[in-house]
């Protein structure tokens, strides 16, 4: 009967332990649910910010991530911005440095691609997939895996191709 107490603890500390982890994960959001706040802030520094590239490099298997980066450019000034948006609430801002310079448009959410990426054959990094979307002549997203690049229509989420490094 001694050891029941320690048993007790350990259980609870499995259980809260457990309860953390979920909450934690729970709390990531798809790239289009953090949006809002990110272009908010954007346009607090560039009335004119226009959305060009959203990044991660730790999505989770259901296309959701703790951080997403979106960075913003003035067509008036060519200035971009970066805005780091936390699932947990953090926003950050620095100055951009992404090659694109096309607004991306509207865009199927990050959730939707990785559920089109793994009917393709990803198979998630349980640690992060790195997931972008930007635009050169056309939207596109882009799934990382390893030296493999699944792409994808931005607007409709539909499956494009995949190019190997």
């Amino acid at each position: 009967m001694k050891n029941r107490p320690t048993a007790v603890v350990a259980l609870t500390l499995l259980f809260v332990t457990l309860l953390m982890t979920s909450v934690v994960h729970a709390a990531d959001k798809p790239a289009r649910a953090l949006l809002a706040r990110a272009t908010s802030e954007a346009q607090k520094l560039q009335k004119d910010a226009a959305l060009i590239y959203v990044s991660t490099d730790s999505a989770n298997p259901d296309g959701t991530a703790p951080i997403w980066v979106y960075v913003f450019e003035s067509p008036k000034t060519k200035k971009q911005i970066a805005i780091m948006v936390q699932a947990a609430g953090g926003v950050s801002s620095h100055d951009g440095f992404s090659t694109y310079h096309h607004p991306v448009g509207e865009f199927a959410d990050s959730n939707k691609i990785m559920t089109e990426a793994k009917k393709n054959g990803l198979k998630p990094n349980k640690y992060g997939t790195k997931m972008s979307l930007g635009k050169q002549t056309n939207a596109e997203w882009t799934v990382q895996e390893g030296d493999l690049f699944y792409k994808f229509d931005a607007a409709n989420g539909k499956f494009l191709r995949k190019e190997q490094l």
